[in-house]
């Protein structure tokens, strides 16, 4: 509505309150009293009015695509009324190229040493330039066969190389995170392939000290048995000594009552 207001009368109504159209006023009293104008403000602000009509330009740029356009052009005369209208075609192929080629020219697409960039960067903007151009084809065959229109747009061109980039952007980030895990991974094996290495040549040194222990283990499990054995004969004899002297204990005992009765 206000550029439709600017088109139209070179002004957008009630955009300045009273202190800014005194402001206008002062800035432009010398040049009105050199234009012959009455020294009133709304004289002055004419012209100001004047030359906002004179020295601004606008410059619109929209797409014709869908029902948008339409309904602003009928909505707003001053669009059609006002303006030169210059439609922009399809762009040709030399300049879709070159468009690829001058953004691309800002992106690092992380290539290996040895490998030719500027080979690369102009594939992928060829590439891109057959892709638009294929869909246009298709979008008039749609509308032969269809009778629908399909736009296909330099916004829809610049939207393509964006999301190439963005996509490119996110494969090397998925890359570089499994190469990360990858070199770490490397590493942890490296260093156990190191300390398991380490560590055989630490048994391989204590070998003979542990074939070593091991003998005096098991001389020290024979002794062992040995002393057992002997235990075991001597815990006999004290049992058969047990025996015996619990017998003459009985035999005292009773010699003991059978006195006592005598007695």
């Amino acid at each position: 509505e206000d550029v439709n207001s600017i088109l139209n009368s070179g002004e957008v109504p009630d955009l300045f309150d009273n202190d800014e159209l005194d402001g206008i006023s002062m800035e432009l009293k010398s040049a009105a009293l050199e234009a012959g104008i009455p020294d009133t403000r709304q004289a002055v602000y004419q012209l100001f009015i004047q030359r906002v009509q004179t020295k601004l330009h606008i410059v619109l740029a929209m797409s014709p695509a869908g029902h948008t356009f339409r309904q602003r052009c009928r909505a707003h005369p001053a669009l059609i009324n006002c303006c030169t209208i210059d439609w922009y075609n399809e762009w040709p192929e030399e300049a879709l190229l070159s468009v690829a080629h001058a953004y691309f020219s800002r992106i690092d697409f992380g290539t290996e040493e040895g490998q030719d960039t500027k080979a690369l960067r102009e594939s992928v903007a060829g590439v891109c330039v057959d892709i638009h151009s294929s869909v246009t084809t298709a979008a008039k065959q749609f509308y032969q066969e269809m009778r629908r229109y399909y736009y296909t747009t330099p916004t829809s061109y610049l939207e393509l190389i964006q999301l190439y980039s963005r996509m490119l952007e996110s494969s090397r980030q998925l890359y570089m995170n499994s190469r990360d895990r990858l070199l770490v991974g490397l590493s942890k094996l490296s260093e156990a392939n190191s300390l398991v290495g380490t560590m055989q040549e630490e048994l391989v040194a204590l070998g003979p000290k542990i074939e070593e222990k091991a003998r005096d283990t098991e001389l020290l499990m024979q002794q062992l048995s040995k002393d057992q054995e002997a235990v075991d004969e001597v815990r006999l004899i004290v049992e058969e000594e047990e025996q015996t002297m619990a017998k003459e204990a009985k035999i005292i005992e009773d010699y003991a009552e059978e006195a006592t009765r005598d007695l």
